[in-house]
């Protein structure tokens, strides 16, 4: 029988402050299992409404060391995991946790012996597109869990089994293609201003996006016709905000416990962070010499960085997950202006107004597509890509009238 090392955590001392960990010598499971992902990462292009699916492939391996074993049956499992990490009882697994079993693979249903060596067990699935991304956020979290069991029938006592598992999380992804135009949008003010925004609507966690922003019926007429004053840009700032709601029912335990105190009650919890944010003073060209006078302003904005791997993400792409976690983003552009005489050597009579014209434009927070595409719009291989060409047969003068 082989050992190998095992650790154990025991008691903390220092009044928790310290956990200490003891190692020692274990015997080796007769069998244990592995797991190789065959298939690219999973990532759905386009909206959940729309979307392609995405395969899921590889292969299981169970590895038997050093003498036969029966297995009394081996199964695996693909489990979409919606959590609540602000449950209305702390602690309680079924207000915290929405689980959904995607597919079940039963590889051996009865009693099998397997020799010493690696045992092959290939598995795939063609995931939904309308399954929501993996994500990580203050309020909840969606993740994808990947179990396989295998029964073993102890060596050591026939009549007990023990399980062998294997456990991993797949990374579920959603890329939504950037439109080929970029989106045009016409707001009026009440102080006669116009500002006609065109921006990216569609933006990466990673890179920045341009905006242009023309601003025009800046100058102020008398009845004459002549210019009195005109409207000067000051500061310009720009805010990128993601809206997090979660919207969890209690459990039929601590269904007393809700709001209303009804089963079935449910919970909502809302966060606002700021992902991205810049003051600017002179990010524009002005023009005074036409009848109306005319603003641009060019910008760029996105995400301020992305975190350290070992960090929780400080991102959330776009996400509607069935009504329990929904995440949506907005960009909030604000313009300060003030008012100056039209003539250099005519100034105001008065103090100059102020006013501060402001927008709040809907932006989707995506994964970037790189350059794959969706497991449909694959194109089939051909023979000769795959595998060698078949023989050719030469035909061949015959012997003897044979």
């Amino acid at each position: 029988m082989r050992w190998t090392i095992a650790k154990k955590r025991c008691a903390a001392y220092n009044h928790g402050s310290t956990q200490i960990s003891k190692f020692f010598w274990a015997p080796r499971p007769p069998a244990y299992i592995s797991c190789v992902v065959e298939s690219p990462p999973v990532v759905f292009h386009g909206s959940p409404q729309d979307s392609t699916r995405a395969m899921l492939s590889g292969l299981l391996h169970i590895h038997v060391e050093e003498q036969p074993v029966v297995v009394c049956s081996f199964m695996a499992t693909l489990r979409l995991r919606i959590t609540n990490k602000r449950p209305k009882k702390k602690g309680c697994q079924e207000c915290m946790h929405q689980s959904t079993e995607l597919k079940t693979w039963t590889f051996l249903a009865a009693a099998t012996e397997l020799p010493t060596g690696q045992h092959h067990f290939p598995f795939s699935e063609l995931l939904e597109g309308s399954l929501p991304a993996s994500i990580d956020m203050p309020l909840g979290s969606i993740s994808y869990h990947f179990e396989a069991v295998a029964i073993v029938l102890d060596d050591r006592n026939r009549t007990s089994c023990y399980p062998a598992k294997f456990e991993r999380t797949v990374l579920i992804k959603r890329s939504i293609p950037e439109p080929l135009s970029s989106l045009r949008t016409v707001l009026s003010f009440d102080t006669g201003i116009n500002i006609m925004a065109q921006y990216d609507q569609v933006i990466y966690p990673t890179g920045t996006k341009k905006m242009t922003l023309g601003l025009n019926g800046l100058r102020m007429c008398s009845g004459t016709g002549n210019a009195l004053s005109q409207w000067v840009v000051r500061v310009v700032t720009w805010k990128l905000d993601e809206n997090i709601t979660t919207n969890f029912a209690a459990c039929h335990t601590h269904s007393n416990l809700a709001v209303i105190g009804r089963e079935g009650e449910v919970t909502l919890h809302k966060k606002i962070r700021t992902l991205g944010y810049e003051c600017l003073t002179d990010a524009w060209k002005a023009d005074y010499s036409t009848t109306n006078g005319t603003v641009e302003v060019m910008l760029e904005y996105g995400v301020a960085g992305s975190p350290h791997p070992s960090q929780l993400a400080k991102y959330a792409c776009d996400v509607n997950a069935y009504g329990y976690i929904k995440s949506t983003h907005v960009l909030h552009v604000c313009i300060a202006l003030s008012t100056q005489s039209a003539s250099e050597t005519k100034p105001l009579g008065s103090r100059p107004a102020t006013c501060t014209l402001s927008m709040t434009l809907p932006v989707t927070l995506t994964e970037p597509g790189d350059s794959a595409l969706s497991w449909e719009n694959e194109s089939l291989p051909i023979y000769r890509d795959s595998c060698e060409s078949p023989p050719v047969y030469i035909a061949t003068m015959s012997v003897g009238g044979l």
